[in-house]
């Protein structure tokens, strides 16, 4: 059924907007390219500056991690990533 409460406030649109975008840029086919832009040079330097290490990786902390994509792929790359 249609919406019956009060009319919902711009603040929440553009809330919701701004999640809907995180989700496509984070999880989406549709955000790969801005991903590699964004990630890969972040999680080169990484990388570069410290090597994972086995078994259990490097502990790594991803502040304002959005959706927690950027955690999820330096865990893929060995670390023992954790967002916030």
């Amino acid at each position: 059924p249609p919406h019956q409460g009060p009319p919902l406030e711009t603040r929440f649109m553009d809330r919701l907007f701004a999640v809907l975008h995180s989700l496509v840029r984070e999880w989406s086919p549709e955000g790969a390219e801005e991903r590699r832009a964004c990630f890969l040079p972040l999680l080169d330097e990484l990388s570069s500056r410290l090597p994972p290490s086995p078994p259990y990786g490097r502990r790594v902390l991803v502040p304002g991690c959005g959706l927690g994509r950027l955690v999820a792929e330096a865990a893929g790359r060995g670390y023992a990533a954790q967002g916030n």
